[in-house]
């Protein structure tokens, strides 16, 4: 193990000496392939803040979210589809199955305001959330998206006001729209503007070598907009989206004794895997100011041994009984 190219050179010198030697021993630790994927990298969070396009109208552009492992209902969902419209915020939340294919996710996406039975709930949820006050549009999602203030018992406006029809309202419309994206406008640069001070540029160049955390060694292929790249995946990872951020990515310092071979980990259809102990490879005594702890090192699937980690020896006696049966 290398702990660190000044480290490994105070420990060296006491026995050796050769000409430029703290130099090259800068080197060799700076070209380990074990060091280069798993140490962390000192350095301040990468890039600038990359604000997104304020949308041009009403649901041209969303977002969307899955609010997992919830209790199944008497339909059989377990999953909330939460989407949002990135201009007027407005939600709409989705009861739907985690195992749904995208061609049920857009028949539901299409009918989403005929409701069924088990989602009474949902639509409290939906209607709180878009009749609360939004700071970065500076009124509710359901004012900005239908031109005024939701009629309710709670929310109630004088229904003698005038009602704007025709030309008038949609060039009202078009105002607020306008209003809209300016004040987006605004939260995005001053967001930008207190997160940028604590970032620093970052870029690698193309077809330059690098790390992606969690994969193998491959190839920056091309560059996608300003904080991203494009890589040249295996064959064995051909499902997984090929684009990734600059911060997921590490310089690879090249050397003619590396072998690089892709990591064998099992995936399951979704592309996720999940680490299981395998083995207890050795068990000890942490003394802290108030009591004794019982610790293990405990190798875990898709894993080496170098990468064991200790754990405390009554949590993993409770969670995995069978690793001391």
């Amino acid at each position: 193990m290398h702990p660190g190219g000044d480290k490994l050179y105070k420990d060296m010198k006491k026995i050796f000496w050769w000409p430029n030697m703290k130099r090259e021993v800068a080197e060799f630790v700076t070209k380990c392939l074990t060091c280069q994927k798993v140490k962390i990298e000192h350095r301040r969070p990468q890039e600038k803040v990359q604000s997104l396009e304020v949308p041009k109208w009403k649901w041209d552009s969303i977002s969307m979210d899955f609010v997992g492992a919830l209790p199944k209902t008497k339909a059989g969902n377990d999953t909330i589809w939460v989407i949002v419209d990135r201009l007027t915020k407005s939600a709409a939340f989705i009861p739907m199955r985690s195992n749904w294919t995208m061609d049920q996710l857009g028949r539901a996406y299409v009918k989403w305001l005929d409701r069924k039975n088990d989602s009474d709930h949902l639509d409290l949820i939906e209607f709180s959330y878009n009749n609360n006050y939004h700071v970065s549009i500076g009124m509710a999602p359901f004012e900005a998206l239908y031109g005024r203030k939701c009629r309710s018992p709670i929310c109630w406006n004088d229904i003698s006001e005038t009602m704007v029809l025709g030309l008038e309202m949609i060039e009202n419309m078009v105002k607020q729209v306008k209003l809209i994206q300016e004040k987006i406008k605004a939260a995005q640069d001053r967001q930008k503007s207190y997160v940028d001070l604590k970032k620093e540029g970052r870029g690698i160049r193309s077809r330059r070598k690098g790390f992606v955390k969690n994969f193998t060694h491959e190839r920056c292929d091309k560059k996608v907009g300003k904080v991203a790249y494009k890589l040249d995946l295996p064959n064995e990872l051909e499902r997984v989206h090929n684009v990734f951020h600059v911060s997921q990515i590490r310089k690879y310092i090249p050397d003619v004794t590396h072998v690089l071979q892709p990591e064998t980990i099992e995936m399951d259809e979704n592309l996720t895997y999940e680490e299981r102990p395998i083995k207890i490879l050795d068990s000890k005594v942490r003394t802290t100011r108030n009591k004794d702890v019982s610790i293990v090192k405990v190798l875990w699937s898709n894993q080496n041994t170098k990468e064991a980690t200790w754990e405390a020896e009554a949590d993993m006696r409770r969670r995995y009984p069978e690793l001391f049966a």
